[in-house]
Formats: structure tokens, sequence, C-alpha cells
């Protein structure tokens, strides 16, 4: 955006455009009862966040509000249709040890993104934050569910990221994340009354290497399979 060029948005203009995070001025069974059209609404957080923390002027991308409401969106669609499904004991969730080295390097994630992310909050660093607990932390899962789709992936670590990605998105997309934490994972206190996540293991970064070796190798091994299957 650039002023000199008219191309800028005043704060009331971008909060009656995208929302403050579902303007504050709102009831909560009103928020819970309108939470679809809250979600398209909440943009403007998230692009303020991406907007920069240097000492240059922040610039906001309208273009980041729109993606980062579709973005949104599917995660939200899918923590809730996967806490229904943690909830049937017929899903394909796996229980018991970690028995698969992805279990491990998922872990590992997870650990070492609360690590960086508690590291850039404290910096007041939100661009990183955001690009470390919003996109990044969901492209591990992502890794996680396609190399596990065969043996399915574990129920605690899945339950851990759920709980994990919401109290750390939670200082960016506050609305959105307290009715995640309240009304799908049940939990009896808000989300800014919780603890903050805690790392359980050292982060250990050869299974950084080791976690993108072997997603690389399993996404080669199944394009190899579906082009025997339609050259068959």
């Amino acid at each position: 955006m650039s002023k000199s060029t008219g191309n800028f948005l005043t704060l009331s203009d971008a909060i009656a455009k995208y929302s403050a995070d579902v303007t504050f001025s709102l009831r909560w069974n009103d928020f819970v009862n309108s939470l679809l059209q809250l979600i398209v609404k909440i943009g403007l957080r998230l692009a303020l966040a991406d907007a920069g923390d240097s000492l240059e002027d922040a610039n906001m991308e309208e273009s980041m509000a729109e993606a980062g409401l579709l973005r949104l969106y599917a995660l939200y669609e899918w923590i809730s249709t996967t806490i229904e499904a943690l909830k049937n004991s017929a899903s394909s969730f796996r229980t018991g040890d970690f028995s698969v080295h992805a279990d491990k390097i998922f872990e590992n994630d997870i650990n070492r993104t609360i690590q960086v992310v508690d590291e850039y909050y404290s910096a007041q660093n939100y661009k990183e934050a955001l690009k470390a607990v919003f996109y990044e932390f969901q492209a591990c899962k992502d890794r996680y569910r396609e190399v596990c789709q065969t043996k399915g992936m574990h129920v605690d670590l899945v339950t851990r990221y759920i709980e994990t990605q919401t109290l750390m998105l939670s200082p960016i997309c506050s609305h959105i994340c307290e009715h995640i934490w309240r009304n799908l994972l049940m939990k009896k206190t808000s989300v800014f009354r919780s603890a903050w996540p805690k790392i359980t293991a050292p982060v250990n970064n050869r299974y950084l290497l080791e976690g993108e070796q072997h997603f690389r190798v399993h996404v080669k091994n199944l394009s190899l399979k579906r082009q025997h299957y339609w050259c068959a």
C-alpha cells in the first residue's frame, strides 16, 4: 500500500472491510452462532502481523488478508473434522508407543516450533512468529499426515499438535482460537488463561534433515506408483 498514490486503508476502513479478528464488540454467543461469518472477516490481524516489524513503514497486503482467510478456514475445518474423528474408536489413528520413525520426526517438529515461536514472540517479531506457527507448522503436520497415510497418525501427537497450534496462534487470531479451545477441544478455561506449551524433549536438528529426506522419498514413491497405475 502507498498513501502517496492513494492506495491505502485507514484503520477504520480496514476493520470495516476485514474486521479486527471479528470485531471486539461481539458477544460470545453471537460469535459461536456466526462462526463462518467471523472467519471470513478475520484477515486484518493476519495481514497486520505479516506487515513487518522493522523500522520501515509496514506494508499491509490485501492479498495476504484474503489468502489468510482461506488458509485459516481450511485449518479450522481440519481441526474440527479431526477432533470428531479422534472420538471414533474405529478411526485410523494409532495409540501406544511412537513406533513409526515419522512420529519422532513430528514430535521434534512440534518441540522446535514451540522453541522458535516463543523466541519470536519474546522479541516482538510477529511476522516471523506468524510464518513459523501458521505456515511452517501446518506444513510439518501435512508432511506427517502424508507419510502416515498407510499406518495412520498417532492420536497423542495429533492432539498435541492441535492444542499447540491453537495456543501459539491465539495472540494473533484470538477469537477463532478461543472458539477452538473452548467449543471444540472442550477446555474449561480460556485459551488466554492456559499455560504456554512446553518442550517435551531437546530439539534434535538431525530429525529436520531426516524428515525432509523421508518426505521426498515418500512423495517420489507415491508418484511412481501413480505412474505405474495409469500406464498399466
